[in-house]
C-alpha cells in the first residue's frame, strides 16, 4: 500500500522506516506525537473524528482509507477512550519483549 493513500506525501516517505515499530505499537499516537518531522499525532486524530462521520456523509473517512488503517491496526479508532488503547499498546510491548514471563 502506497503513502499517497494515506496523505503523507514525502513526510510519509521518510517516515516509511519507523512502520515496524508503529506495527508493534500501533496507531494510538497521542495528539503531539511526530515522527520524522510529521505531525502523525495530529493527522490519526484527524482522521479518527473523520471515522466518526456516517459514510458518503461530508467529512466521513473514505472507506478504502478505514480498510487500509485497519490493516495496519485494527484498534486504530476505538469505541473505548484511545487513552485507554495507549496503555494497553504500552503494556502488550512490555509483555511481548519479556517473552510473556512476568513474575
Amino acid at each position: 500500500m502506497g503513502n499517497s493513500l494515506f496523505g503523507f506525501g514525502d513526510a510519509g516517505r521518510a517516515a516509511t522506516p519507523h512502520t515496524t515499530a508503529t506495527r508493534r505499537s500501533g496507531l494510538a499516537a497521542p495528539a503531539r506525537a511526530s515522527v520524522g518531522g510529521y505531525a502523525i499525532g495530529t493527522w490519526l486524530a484527524e482522521l479518527r473524528t473523520a471515522a466518526q462521520v456516517s459514510v458518503g456523509e461530508p467529512g466521513g473517512l473514505a472507506p478504502e482509507r478505514r480498510r487500509a488503517l485497519e490493516g495496519i491496526d485494527p484498534w486504530w479508532c476505538p469505541t473505548w477512550p484511545i487513552v485507554w488503547q495507549r496503555a494497553y499498546s504500552v503494556a502488550r510491548m512490555w509483555w511481548l519483549e519479556l517473552d510473556g514471563q512476568v513474575d
